[in-house]
C-alpha cells in the first residue's frame, strides 16, 4: 500500500502482513527504506486488506483494514496501534470484495468504499460511519478486474 505517512507530500510506501496485523511503514520513497512506522492494528483473520486514505483532512495517511468476510472497516487516523477512530459495517462480503479509499467529493478527508468484482460495482461511502450514503458507479464488464483509486486529473 501507499500513503503520505509524515504529510510531506510525498507518497511512500508499508507492508501489512496478514493474519497477524502487522504494519510497516516508510516514509522514503527511494534507495532502501527503513521501518519508520512498525505496529499492529486490527483483528487477526487471514482476509484482512489494508488500505490507506486521509481520514481527518491533515494531510497526512491513516492505516485502515477491510475483514472482506464480515464486510467490515477499522480506520487509524495516527499511525500506531490502538483502538479504530472509525469502525465501519457494509452490507459487502466476501472473497470477492475489495477495499478503496479516496475523496470521493474533494473535501479533503478520504472515505472508504468497496469494489465488488461479481456486481462490477464500486459502492463509495459518503462518510467513514456505518449506514452512510453510497454512491455507486459501474465497472467494466470484464472478468477478473481489481480496484485502483487515485486523484488522475491534475
Amino acid at each position: 500500500m501507499a500513503g503520505d505517512w509524515n504529510g510531506d507530500g510525498l507518497s511512500s510506501v508499508g507492508v501489512f502482513f496478514s493474519p497477524n496485523t502487522a504494519v510497516i511503514l516508510t516514509n522514503a520513497s527511494v534507495g532502501t527504506p527503513m521501518a519508520d512506522y512498525q505496529f499492529t492494528f486490527g483483528v487477526e483473520d487471514a482476509g484482512a486488506r489494508p488500505l490507506a486514505g486521509d481520514w481527518d483532512g491533515d494531510g497526512k495517511s491513516g492505516f485502515g483494514v477491510f475483514y472482506p468476510g464480515t464486510g467490515h472497516f477499522d480506520l487509524k487516523e495516527t499511525l500506531g496501534p490502538g483502538s479504530a477512530d472509525h469502525s465501519i459495517d457494509t452490507t459487502h462480503s466476501g472473497a470477492g470484495v475489495w477495499p478503496v479509499a479516496g475523496d470521493w467529493s474533494g473535501c479533503g478527508r478520504a472515505t472508504v468504499g468497496v469494489f465488488d468484482q461479481g456486481a462490477r460495482k464500486f459502492f463509495l461511502l459518503d462518510a467513514n460511519t456505518t449506514g452512510a450514503k453510497e454512491t455507486i458507479y459501474d465497472a467494466p464488464n470484464l472478468d477478473g478486474l481489481l480496484p485502483v483509486a487515485g486523484a488522475w486529473s491534475p
